[in-house]
């Protein structure tokens, strides 16, 4: 693998071959019930890094294992359970005062699960449901920086949302769809010392659509409440926090000639 990061003036190649083994498969346990597992490992260069030193090729392995059910009365969803390993990942250099520069010493594991339902009985009602548990942290000591098990920035430990749309629409496409949910998330790390950590927050989107005779029309909102809450910044300045979107209306059309 070849890469060339041009950032402040500074050129850096890499070339590494290996071979990154990829394997998954399927069975039907049932009629109504698949299981699904998978392994993989990837290797990756990260071109727009600027680094402190010499830079190093990125290295990952994951595993998955997912079940998907129908039970054919309008409740279907699946169940996945994964573990994400990572070698050489940049991380904000300890020593450097303006925490502008990396260094790819992060070592670091993900593991957790993912839950879908959906429940679609017979009429226009749609509930859509998901939640996701994910465990991050570092495996490895950060030189002059964060122990390992500390939390990686970024990563709140629960996640999920709620969904309830009504879908008027006929065989051919035609009518009214209408829908509302709430999205929310726990804290999460901001910086790789775990000292700051930005709040909860849950927000409610909306949407509203026609569909018509070779046209259609939509109104979607974000944020429905302009519900004030922090998501963590970029991740260069090492512990800062940004204020999170707030509410967005947006109207779109479309029309077929």
């Amino acid at each position: 693998m070849d890469s060339v990061s041009i950032n402040y003036a500074r050129t850096d190649t890499l070339n590494e071959t290996r071979i990154l083994p990829r394997i998954g498969a399927v069975y039907d346990l049932t009629d109504r019930i698949s299981a699904f597992a998978s392994y993989s490992e990837g290797m990756k260069a990260n071109p727009f890094t600027f680094y402190a030193g010499s830079p190093k090729l990125e290295y990952s392995r994951q595993a998955e294992i997912r079940v998907k059910f129908d039970s054919g009365t309008g409740l279907s969803g699946s169940l996945a359970a994964f573990r994400i390993e990572r070698e050489n990942v940049p991380v904000t250099n300890p020593t450097d005062p303006f925490m502008l520069t990396s260094i790819p010493e992060g070592q670091q594991m993900s593991k957790g699960f993912e839950a879908d339902l959906v429940w679609q009985p017979s009429g226009p009602w749609k509930l859509i449901a998901n939640y996701a548990y994910t465990r991050a942290e570092l495996t490895a000591d950060i030189p002059n920086g964060a122990p390992a098990g500390s939390t990686l920035p970024g990563v709140p430990r629960h996640s999920g949302g709620l969904w309830l749309d009504y879908d008027t629409r006929t065989a051919d496409s035609e009518g009214w769809r209408v829908g509302g949910g709430i999205h929310a998330v726990s804290s999460a790390n901001i910086d790789q010392m775990n000292l700051y950590k930005t709040a909860g927050y849950a927000t409610i989107d909306a949407s509203a659509s026609y569909t018509g005779d070779r046209f259609s029309v939509g109104l979607f909102a974000k944020n429905l409440t302009d519900r004030n809450y922090f998501t963590p910044y970029y991740r260069y300045l090492d512990g800062r926090a940004a204020r999170g979107e707030g509410r967005k209306i947006l109207l779109n059309g479309t029309k077929t000639f």
